[in-house]
């Protein structure tokens, strides 16, 4: 069996394809970790434990890298009632901020 250039370029781009998927779980989860950890801080509950990923941007960091942004929205619950929304933005590795909607304490 041999590889012609159309099979190295498959294989490449399922490589690629792994290689954003492992790193983006990643991402992720130090999303997930962050919102608890302020969730927990703000005296509500984050609800269904998970995020969900809105929208993806390239943009540089303080040393002009380009980075990717993420934002993950997620819902929380401060009296249990009613369920909010929040957002979660991180770019590369590090959790730029999180905002929570207006909710009654």
């Amino acid at each position: 069996m041999y590889l012609d250039l159309n099979h190295l370029f498959w294989l490449l781009l399922l490589t690629i394809a792994i290689i954003y998927w492992w790193g983006a779980y990643g991402i992720k989860q130090l999303a997930l970790m962050a919102t608890q950890k302020h969730c927990s801080e703000m005296n509500v509950q984050l609800l269904d434990e998970s995020l969900a990923l809105k929208r993806i941007r390239i943009r540089r960091d303080e040393s002009g890298k380009l980075k990717l942004l993420r934002y993950f929205n997620f819902e929380f619950a401060s009296t249990g009632d009613d369920r909010y929304r929040g957002e979660t933005i991180m770019h590369g590795q590090r959790c730029v901020t999180i905002k929570l909607d207006p909710h009654r304490i």
